[in-house]
């Protein structure tokens, strides 16, 4: 039975950041591929094209309202695009890694005792085993 992926980890320039439990979210940034059909006069053939303009890396996840993890968010906001992203479960070897991430969204927080702030980042192909 495969092994799922159930304690993801979060690094961003080398510091470990805590995240929500169940949101993490990434894509790897292969593009997305559509699919037509052109005439060879004795028949049908397919044509694949991939979406290049997509393709690019994306990870997203929660954190917890503290004055620790907001200022973390800020310096990596302060930081541009020289951020490097690695996410990973120790328990099944799952590792990716995204070079040349920004913050992308402006981070919503609600100041509350539930209150948290969703952070994505997006930058180069995810490289790895994801």
């Amino acid at each position: 039975m495969p092994d799922a992926i159930i304690s993801p980890a979060v690094e961003i320039n080398g510091k470990a950041i805590a995240i929500q439990p169940e949101s993490l979210m990434y894509k790897k940034g292969t593009g997305t591929t559509t699919s037509v059909a052109q005439s060879t006069g004795r028949g049908v053939e397919t044509v694949h094209k991939v979406n290049l303009s997509e393709a690019y890396g994306y990870v997203s996840f929660k954190t917890e309202n503290t004055v620790d993890n907001i200022a973390l968010i800020q310096d990596f906001r302060s930081n541009g695009s020289d951020n490097t992203v690695l996410i990973t479960d120790v328990a099944t070897g799952f590792s990716g890694k995204m070079t040349n991430a920004r913050i992308m969204n402006e981070i919503e927080r609600t100041l509350s005792s539930d209150g948290d702030g969703q952070v994505e980042f997006c930058g180069n192909q995810i490289s790895g085993n994801v």
